[in-house]
């Protein structure tokens, strides 16, 4: 929906209410990076970024990336598990008879 835009504002407009996680720099940035995939396909006209723009304006304080000083936690898990590796051999395709066993 987002690369397949005509010049009307309609067209804007539903481009704006599908990218609803995207703020307008975002958008704004997508839309006039984005090259056509064939010679048959249009760039994105100026006309649809500045309709949308005008559309949705430019949030104080938005960002193109993730804030750098924002520091988010992540946890993982770590559950141990018994292996006997003595008892896992290497398949023969693997070419690999220069290993040994302890």
């Amino acid at each position: 929906a987002v690369v397949s835009t005509q010049s009307t504002g309609e067209h804007a407009a539903a481009i704006c209410e599908t990218c609803f996680s995207l703020n307008t720099l975002q958008l704004q940035k997508l839309l006039v990076l984005y090259s056509p995939s064939s010679e048959f396909e249009e760039r994105v006209p100026q006309s649809v970024i500045k309709y949308i723009l005008n559309y949705r304006p430019i949030e104080g304080g938005a960002k193109l990336m993730m804030d750098p000083n924002k520091i988010q936690t992540v946890n993982f898990t770590y559950q141990p598990f018994d292996v006997d590796f003595t008892l896992i051999s290497p398949p023969s395709g693997l070419r690999l008879n220069f290993l040994e066993k302890y």
